[in-house]
């Protein structure tokens, strides 16, 4: 675990629009669709690269692919950070070659921040509850 791993950030506010809540369950598929009460803001690392990788993914979000995810509500911010030092290996893995795992030690972690808007009950699950920042 690197560095950027121990820090999540988490952060929220009300929304007076009339947004359905993003909350989908990653197993059913199931949207919760209740009425969004809070915009929460919230970043994590991804995965950790090698530098090969980090450029390959660099590459990747200018070829247009980020704007292709905010399309479909899955964009947000993507920042690599440099790792001093780390004995995690590179994340990295091509899911239509099996066997393709990355052995290089991972000098970079990919840290992602997004903003959805969520109902009370998926914003707790979220790790937001007001009055708590």
């Amino acid at each position: 675990m690197c560095k950027f791993c121990r820090f999540r950030k988490i952060e929220g506010r009300p929304i007076n629009e009339e947004i359905d809540c993003a909350w989908v369950n990653s197993e059913s598929g199931e949207i919760c669709g209740l009425p969004s009460k809070y915009i929460v803001g919230y970043a994590y690392v991804e995965e950790h690269l090698c530098p090969a990788h980090t450029q390959m993914e660099k590459a990747e979000l200018k070829t247009g692919l980020a704007d292709f995810l905010d399309a479909f509500g899955f964009g947000g911010k993507t920042r690599f950070l440099k790792i001093e030092s780390s004995e995690d290996t590179c994340d990295y893995f091509d899911p239509l070659a099996p066997g393709s795992e990355c052995p290089q030690k991972a000098t970079y972690a990919k840290y992602v921040e997004m903003e959805e808007y969520f109902c009370v009950e998926h914003s707790a699950s979220m790790g937001y509850s007001p009055g708590e920042e």
